[in-house]
């Protein structure tokens, strides 16, 4: 990404896919359509999830994902890409662990498949899961200054009232 993606708007006559992905501390997802982005996020995980399996940080991102664009995936069937393969199994498996019987109920409601994307084919999520606290002072390029500010402070200079 060494440019800013130009965001599409949805069609909701097509379907959508869903990239998903996680890291150590952050969880990160983007909803595409056409190969092109629709919308994406990026979420530091809470110091208790950071003790989790690589498994489980894969569910997570999944979900909150599922949970803040259910709007754009109800009424039509989408594809969850993840980089984490047993994940493809997700309905066949058993419930092993804690975050499988709280989360299931929502995605169970819409029509999903899960695929594998390989992992180096997953850049821009891996980019946006990746991301660590340091990195937000960068996101920064340009500001706004108002120049009437700058106008008062140097009326201040010569002012001897002021002074």
């Amino acid at each position: 990404m060494t440019s800013a993606p130009i965001l599409a708007l949805a069609d909701f006559h097509k379907p959508f896919a869903m990239e998903t992905g996680a890291c150590s501390r952050s969880i990160g997802a983007i909803l595409l359509q056409g190969g092109r982005p629709i919308t994406y996020f990026s979420k530091t995980l809470a110091p208790k999830n950071w003790g989790l399996s690589t498994y489980e940080k894969e569910y997570l991102a999944i979900l909150a994902a599922v949970d803040r664009w259910r709007h754009y995936l109800m009424g039509g069937h989408f594809i969850i890409q993840t980089d984490h393969e047993s994940l493809k199994f997700l309905l066949d498996k058993k419930i092993t662990t804690v975050l499988q019987p709280k989360g299931l109920t929502k995605p169970l409601r819409l029509d999903y498949d899960i695929k594998y994307k390989n992992e180096n084919e997953n850049n821009v999520v891996n980019a946006l899961s990746r991301r660590d606290e340091k990195s937000l002072t960068l996101v920064t390029i340009s500001s706004a200054e108002p120049t009437w500010m700058h106008e008062v402070a140097l009326s201040y200079e010569n002012d001897q009232k002021a002074l």
